[in-house]
């Protein structure tokens, strides 16, 4: 990630660039990424382990009409899983965006101080000419 970086000057002493931490923070944003993916994967979780729970039932009160719910149900709790998979991927997706705006946001912000202190010198320069 782009660092914050600190021009000297000659009035203000240092510039220093805005922190793009404060608009985007990338560990912030993984970490609830994080959380939020944990918490998807035990919700969905614990819906396969509520599917998987009714199937031997189920499995005897449809034997008459030849339909293998046993079967349906496998298929459903592989399907929950697999969106589980796919929602956490999706999620993890957006941390490197995250980090790209933020070093985008970084840059021009150390572009704006580094101008800031340009200017100083400038002025500096102007006031000390002979």
């Amino acid at each position: 990630m782009v660092p914050v970086e600190s021009y000297s000057a000659p009035y203000s002493g240092v510039i220093t660039a805005n922190d793009a931490n404060n608009i985007i923070n990338p560990a912030t944003i993984a970490a609830a990424i994080a959380e939020y993916k944990s918490t998807c994967e035990s919700t969905l979780q614990k819906i396969a382990d509520q599917i998987k729970t009714v199937e031997p039932d189920a499995c005897d009160a449809v034997v008459v009409q030849r339909t293998n719910i046993g079967k349906k149900m496998e298929e459903t709790v592989s399907k929950i899983k697999s969106l589980s998979n796919t929602m956490g991927n999706q999620f993890e997706d957006l941390v490197p965006k995250a980090e790209a705006k933020h070093d985008e946001i970084q840059m021009q912000y150390n572009a704006a101080a580094k101008a800031a202190a340009d200017a100083e010198f400038e002025r500096y320069r102007q006031e000390h000419m002979y």
